[in-house]
């Protein structure tokens, strides 16, 4: 196999330079005499490379023109002719205008030039070509021929092995890109000469891989078979599909294809506990008829990646709800998957789908950024002054004031600040009568009141910190931008052998990077300012704030409140984070919290969701033989002399700190030292609170020191 991809890679090397050599300019004549027609004798064998070499060296392409010249008898009789081609110039034909581009120089000029190939009976390895090589209407060679015609078969073979080795437009252009040396040859001949591999241009590719798409991705004439055969495979490889073309009696021609990956049901097992986003996206992929089709998927954030995941995808050629619902009663039934919660856009066809399928056992959470950026326009239009004479700022003013009611909405913590959030806005419409602003209420009531559970943050609980559909939404663009690029019109099965053959693998292939260590897991913003919280802390503070140590368990005080502790379960064999019983933790699994990570950074224990420990000593010491265990203890300075050292330290330093306390009481500082002393004593008062929780453990008969 490796062969041939070195022999491919050879081929694609040869035609770029072939390209790269091959420069415009004067064509010289076929015969030296000026004979044409003119007749030349040529084996079987070697006509192919003759006719190839002729296009090449006349920046001409000859296509077969057979059909239209009518031959095979002479007389009545059959003719002695057993091969006979007739090839024409690409301008032979009449010219047309061009009429998006009136500047653009019309391909066919009526060309006379041909070639016709004949092959006689009485010797068939002969090839006789009779070749009228002088071309009318256009000058061969010229860079102004070169602007009007489309690019040779060297070209456009070569774009094509291109495309079938996997590279995409950028590698293509970074291939085929001239050097210095060319350009500056280039505008020495007064652009007349150019090279042949300039020709190359993004449509060409564009076509190539449509080709290539089109003939990997169909297979079966009809979208029908095509789709079949395509779960078949899928079926085959470990993933399930659904397939619902039966939806006539609804509207005629509506189907649904859906399919998850074997990857992407190990990937639903192992995040059962999240917010599964869902949404779709159109402008991906055409049916039959050439109408338009919509891609609804599934993206869950992996614990192990850190990142969003697509864990199920479907097609349909409808925006009504059964489409969904069909997918979704699959998705439940054949997965076993009833998510808990799920994040959508403000989308009422999505929000009954969900209600029909998993009823009101799944929590719905609407993004919060589509819906303010509704808000928006909508208080533009509706917050508006009666009189004109009003200035800008103030417009603006007021307008930033209804909208922060909104906010306020959308932000509380509980139905009474909802509640009192409903109150100002109905006080806001009537109290700025002179601003006919009384649609503002008939909007919000009409279309988020009735809603208010999906959006608001008092009725959301355990989402993970997640308040928009952002995982989806940057899915969707890196779908169209990265892997789509402008291929938007290809047949459904075009976009199965996209998300089938290239899509998943390269989430698996992260998945497979992050587990074996060769990436890191992505956090999020919300794990990122927990993790902050954790860092800001000295070594000092963040080595107390570890109460007592349990096997398996630590206790940790609360950032916030030190009379109150938490437990932070982890795995000894593994050294790996479990859990924590703060209600952060409960609230938002599977965010890690602050104390999580606090446990992290000291006692380097690591993350949840890590394939490795973080400490690879720790891990080696919690395996090591018993014999080695006793060497490295021995190796330990005694607690009890560590213990007095400290102390003898500490007393020494009081005794100082006693002293100037002395000084204070007979004013031998200066007045405005005030603000030195009053920081001294914060930072006892800070010394006592450590030295008191110190106490506290040391007397927890459960405490024992980790090794």
């Amino acid at each position: 196999m490796s062969n041939n991809n070195n022999n491919e890679s050879g081929l694609v090397t040869k035609a770029i330079n072939i390209l790269r050599e091959t420069r415009t300019g004067t064509v010289m004549p076929f015969d030296i005499n000026n004979q044409c027609p003119i007749t030349v004798v040529i084996n079987h064998v070697d006509w192919e490379k003759w006719f190839l070499d002729e296009q090449t060296r006349t920046f001409c392409t000859f296509y077969d023109r057979t059909g239209e010249e009518r031959i095979g008898t002479k007389r009545g009789r059959s003719t002695v002719l057993n091969f006979h081609q007739v090839y024409a110039c690409h301008r032979a034909k009449a010219p047309k205008q061009y009429v998006r581009n009136l500047e653009r120089t019309p391909l066919g000029c009526n060309c006379t030039s041909t070639i016709k190939v004949h092959c006689y009976g009485e010797n068939p390895l002969k090839m006789h070509v009779e070749y009228n090589w002088q071309h009318t209407g256009h000058d061969l060679g010229s860079s102004a021929d070169m602007q009007s015609v489309p690019a040779g078969r060297t070209a456009r073979h070569l774009i094509e092995s291109m495309v079938d080795e996997e590279m995409t437009w950028k590698s293509i252009c970074h291939a085929i890109r001239v050097d210095r040396a060319e350009l500056e040859r280039i505008k020495r001949s007064n652009y007349k000469q150019l090279p042949a591999i300039k020709k190359i241009s993004y449509d060409m590719v564009y076509y190539a891989m449509r080709k290539a798409i089109k003939r990997r991705s169909q297979l079966g004439r009809s979208l029908l078979e095509s789709l079949e055969k395509w779960g078949e495979k899928i079926s085959s490889e470990g993933g399930v599909y659904h397939y619902n073309n039966n939806m006539n009696d609804i509207q005629e021609g509506m189907f649904c294809f859906g399919f998850i990956t074997e990857f992407q049901q190990e990937i639903i097992t192992e995040n059962t506990n999240t917010v599964v986003c869902m949404d779709s996206t159109h402008g991906t992929c055409v049916d039959d008829n050439g109408s338009r089709c919509f891609l609804y998927t599934l993206v869950i954030r992996s614990n192990v990646t850190g990142k969003g995941c697509p864990v199920g995808w479907m097609l349909t050629n409808s925006e009504t709800h059964y489409p969904i619902v069909s997918w979704l009663q699959w998705v439940r039934d054949t997965v076993m998957f009833s998510p808990t919660q799920v994040m959508i856009d403000n989308s009422d066809t999505e929000i009954k789908a969900l209600r029909i399928v998993f009823g009101e056992n799944t929590a719905i959470l609407i993004c919060h950024w589509h819906i303010l950026r509704a808000w928006k326009k909508h208080v533009i239009k509706k917050v508006n002054p009666v009189s004109r004479a009003i200035r800008p700022d103030t417009v603006r003013a007021k307008r930033g004031e209804a909208l922060d009611i909104l906010i306020s909405m959308m932000s509380a913590q509980t139905e009474n600040d909802f509640d009192s959030g409903y109150h100002d806005l109905s006080e806001f419409c009537v109290r700025n009568r002179n601003w006919d602003c009384a649609g503002l209420l008939s909007y919000f009531d009409n279309e988020y009141l009735s809603k208010k559970q999906e959006w608001s943050s008092a009725w959301r609980q355990n989402h993970s910190s997640l308040n928009t559909n952002a995982y989806v939404e940057s899915w969707h663009r890196t779908l169209k931008e990265t892997y789509l690029a402008n291929i938007r019109s290809q047949r459904i099965d075009g976009l199965v052998y996209i998300l089938h053959e290239i899509i998943a693998l390269d989430f698996m292939s992260h998945d497979t990077d992050v587990r074996a260590n060769l990436r890191r897991r992505v956090m999020n913003k919300a794990e990122k300012e927990r993790q902050q919280h954790a860092l800001n802390l000295s070594d000092f503070d963040a080595e107390m704030m570890l109460v007592t140590h349990n096997v398996g368990s630590i206790t940790v005080s609360s950032f916030t409140n030190g009379d109150v502790e938490y437990i932070v379960s982890f795995d000894e064999q593994n050294n790996t984070l479990q859990s924590c019983t703060c209600p952060d933790y409960i609230r938002n699994t599977p965010i890690i919290c602050k104390h999580m990570f606090l446990v992290h950074r000291v006692e380097r224990i690591s993350l949840p969701y890590s394939s490795q420990p973080a400490n690879h000593e720790v891990s080696q010491n919690i395996n090591m033989p018993q014999t080695e265990m006793s060497t490295n203890e021995i190796s330990r300075p005694d607690p009890e002399e560590l213990y007095l050292e400290a102390a003898e330290r500490f007393k020494e330093a009081t005794a100082k700190i006693n002293t100037v306390a002395e000084g204070l009481d007979r004013g031998q500082y200066q007045l405005n030292a005030a603000t030195v002393i009053n920081s001294a004593a914060e930072e006892l008062n800070a010394i006592w609170s450590t030295f008191q929780r110190y106490k506290k453990s040391n007397t927890n008969g459960n405490h024992q020191n980790r090794f």
